[in-house]
C-alpha cells in the first residue's frame, strides 16, 4: 500500500498463456508499480517496505528503482531478501545492509534506532544502517 494515496499495490499476474491455471509475474504493471512507489518516495516518506528483491530487481526492473531511490533519500527500507540472493543483494546495495531476524522485535528495535522521528545525537549526517550497526 502507498500510503501517501492509499494505493495497494497487489501482485501483478497474468494467467499462464498455456493455460495450466498458472499464473506469471506481470513484469510491465511491476515496474509501473514501482515506478509509481518511486516517485511516492522521492516526495518524501518515513519508512519503505518491499516485499521482496528478486531476479527482476536485479534485472533492472520491478521495484529495483524504489530501493535505489530508498537509498538516494536515505529513507530507511525493509526489504525480504531471499537467502539464495543475499550475496547478490549485498552488491546491489554496496554494503549499506543491515540483516535482521524475522521477528517483529528485530524490526521494531532496528527502527527505534533509524527512526527519523527520534533523532540519535551525533547520528544527523549517517545513513540509517550505519545508525543501527
Amino acid at each position: 500500500m502507498v500510503l501517501d494515496d492509499w494505493h495497494i499495490a497487489e501482485v501483478g499476474c497474468k494467467d499462464d498463456p498455456a493455460g495450466a491455471g498458472n499464473c506469471r509475474l506481470d513484469v510491465p504493471w511491476l515496474n509501473l508499480m514501482g515506478a509509481r512507489a518511486r516517485a511516492s518516495i522521492k516526495r518524501g516518506v518515513d519508512n519503505v517496505i518491499v516485499n521482496r528483491f528478486g531476479p527482476l530487481e536485479m534485472a533492472g526492473h520491478g521495484f529495483r528503482d524504489a530501493i535505489l531511490a530508498a537509498s538516494e533519500t536515505d529513507t530507511p527500507l525493509v526489504i525480504a531478501v531471499p537467502e539464495f540472493q543475499f550475496e547478490h543483494w549485498i552488491g546491489f546495495s554496496g554494503g549499506m545492509t543491515v540483516r535482521l531476524d524475522c521477528s517483529l522485535d528485530s524490526v521494531l528495535a532496528w527502527w527505534r534506532g533509524v527512526s527519523r522521528t527520534r533523532p540519535s545525537e551525533g547520528h544527523a549526517h549517517s545513513h540509517a544502517c550505519e545508525r543501527y550497526k
